[in-house]
C-alpha cells in the first residue's frame, strides 16, 4: 500500500497559505495509516491520497473516502483566522 501523505506540519497548525491546499492533520494522518493497517490484503497494490479537509484542497481523495472509508475530520479552515494574522492578509 502507498500513502501519499499532504503536508504534515510539526506543530499541526499551518502557517503559510501554501499549506491551506494540501494540509494533513496529525489525526487524519493517524486515522489513515490505522486504516490501512486494518485494510484487506487486497489492497496492498493501492495508492490512496491523505489530505485533511481544505477548502482549497487539490488533491483528489475520493478513493481514500471509498475505499477506506476514512473521512478527514481536521482541516485548515479551523486555523485560518490564526493563519491570515501570521501570514499578514
Amino acid at each position: 500500500m502507498n500513502i501519499r501523505f499532504g503536508a504534515m506540519l510539526g506543530d499541526d497548525v499551518p502557517e503559510l497559505r501554501r499549506h491551506y491546499s494540501g494540509y494533513l492533520s496529525h489525526a487524519d494522518a493517524i486515522r489513515i495509516v490505522e486504516r490501512c493497517n486494518d485494510a484487506s490484503e487486497d489492497l496492498k497494490c493501492d495508492i490512496f491520497e491523505a489530505a485533511s479537509d481544505n477548502r482549497w484542497r487539490w488533491r483528489d481523495i475520493s478513493h481514500t473516502q471509498d475505499v477506506l472509508g476514512c473521512e478527514p475530520q481536521g482541516g485548515v479552515d479551523a486555523h485560518s483566522p490564526l493563519v491570515a494574522r501570521r501570514d499578514g492578509g
